[in-house]
């Protein structure tokens, strides 16, 4: 997942009774929308892990994320090597990503193997996106992809 494969060849079947129409899926990112991305690795001092221990939770790396005026949907992708699992959590406050602020957090959801996906929308303004791993101390690099109709900006 983090890196990018070739296509896959495959077949479909579709049994049943009665008739059936399948219809090629929208894409995830709509084609209009402007793509912004940074890299970063968890290293020995900022792999804090899950919110399990929540303070060294906090000591995951945190990117800036900027959002123009009139505010927008955006559609983030945290990747990495598939063999952890990953979440990315929002914090919508110029605040940034603090203890007290994490049950106003959007995540990603359960923890998922080699990527996490939010989607959410966001006012004008500067929110923290902060990526984390289950486990606390993994040392791996990580992408992270935003995408919005508007160009946003991401500071590691």
């Amino acid at each position: 997942q983090y890196q990018q494969q070739p296509g896959v060849p495959f077949s479909l079947f579709v049994y049943s009774d009665t008739a059936v129409e399948l219809e090629e899926m929208p894409p995830v990112v709509p084609p209009e929308y402007v793509t912004t991305q940074t890299s970063g690795r968890w290293t020995a001092e900022t792999a804090g892990g899950c919110t399990n221990s929540i303070w060294d939770f906090f000591r995951n790396p945190q990117v800036l994320l900027g959002i123009p005026s009139g505010g927008a949907e955006v559609i983030c992708f945290l990747e990495c090597p598939a063999e952890h699992t990953v979440n990315l959590r929002c914090f919508q406050s110029c605040l940034g990503a603090q203890p007290k602020l994490l049950r106003s957090a959007v995540t990603s959801g359960p923890y998922r193997q080699g990527c996490a996906v939010l989607r959410l929308t966001l006012p004008a303004g500067e929110h923290v996106l902060l990526p984390s791993t289950y486990q606390k101390g993994i040392v791996a690099d990580f992408a992270l992809r935003v995408h919005a109709r508007a160009p946003v900006t991401l500071t590691p």
